[in-house]
């Protein structure tokens, strides 16, 4: 058997998965490549503001994983987990289009910048919270 996640360490990997949350969405995304541009998925300078309407959803996840890990965690732990891994396991994929996008993407208009990554790291810290809660639950209410 493995170590045991204790309830202490659920809300720092919440919180710290979330501020990576925060953090990808303002870190750029895009570097632009050869002829583009470099952005961020909130990015204030672009005259497109339904492009601004995106960044929303990062920042509400990271808004209702630090209240699923932190708040609603320690009364009502299946919650929690089913937030949790939904919102991550999301965000996760939301993140990753935009690595692959801008890795793979046209050279001329996309090369690689962190804040993807920086996100992608956020959304796996809440997903494994959300899983340690779930087996956490589990192992508890087996025993």
């Amino acid at each position: 058997m493995g170590v045991p996640i204790r309830l202490p360490l659920i809300p720092s990997m919440v919180l710290a998965g979330a501020g990576l949350i925060v953090a990808g969405t303002f870190v750029p995304v895009n570097g632009g490549g050869d002829f583009g541009y470099r952005y961020a998925i909130f990015d204030r300078s672009l005259d497109q503001p339904t492009l601004l309407l995106v960044a929303i959803e990062p920042l509400t996840v990271a808004v209702a994983a630090t209240l699923a890990g932190v708040v609603i965690a320690r009364r009502a732990p299946a919650l929690a987990a089913g937030l949790m891994i939904a919102l991550g396991l999301q965000t996760l994929v939301f993140f990753l289009a935009y690595v692959g996008g801008a890795t793979f993407g046209n050279p001329a208009y996309d090369s690689f910048q962190p804040g993807g990554v920086l996100g992608a790291l956020g959304a796996a810290l809440v997903l494994t919270a959300g899983v340690a809660v779930a087996v956490r639950r589990r192992s508890s209410s087996d025993g």
